[in-house]
Parts: structure tokens; C-alpha cells; sequence
């Protein structure tokens, strides 16, 4: 656990103590939140990249739909150029 001292302006400050008040949360809670969300633990980062990556592997499958299913031998170059000879 660490603790930390900021210093900020006092226009700095007015408007974060704004914003928490408008969160209806403390002044120290919004800016743990802040820093959380920039800098999330391991276990956050590994679970969010990796349902990122499925969402994203979804959305490239759902472009795709319509397109033909090709055979494995439109994928192998020397069957390609043997037909062609």
C-alpha cells in the first residue's frame, strides 16, 4: 500500500473536489479511481485483453459471414500451379 502527498493549486483542487462532489464520492476515492483506471491490476489487464480479443475475433467472423468457403487446395500453391499446367 502506498500513500501519497500531491500538491495542487488551489484551482486544481476547487475542481477536484468539484468533480468528486458531482460523483457524490470523496476527493480521495475519485483520484484512486483515476489512477486504477490508467494503471489496473495484472489480473484485470489479462481478463480485459483477452475478452477484447474475443470480441474482436467475433466481430471479424460476423464481417466475414457471407463470404465462399474455400477448399483446403485453394490454400496450396503447388496444386495451384500443377492445374495450371
Amino acid at each position: 500500500m502506498m500513500t501519497l502527498t500531491i500538491e495542487l493549486t488551489p484551482a486544481q483542487e476547487a475542481e477536484l473536489v468539484r468533480n468528486a462532489k458531482m460523483s457524490g464520492i470523496k476527493a480521495e476515492e475519485l483520484i484512486k479511481q483515476l489512477i486504477t483506471s490508467h494503471y489496473p491490476e495484472k489480473e484485470t489487464v489479462s481478463t480485459l485483453l483477452q475478452v477484447e480479443r474475443i470480441e474482436a475475433m467475433n466481430r471479424f467472423a460476423e464481417k466475414n459471414r457471407g463470404l465462399p468457403v474455400l477448399s483446403d487446395s485453394a490454400f496450396d500453391r503447388e496444386s495451384i500451379y500443377e492445374e495450371s499446367l
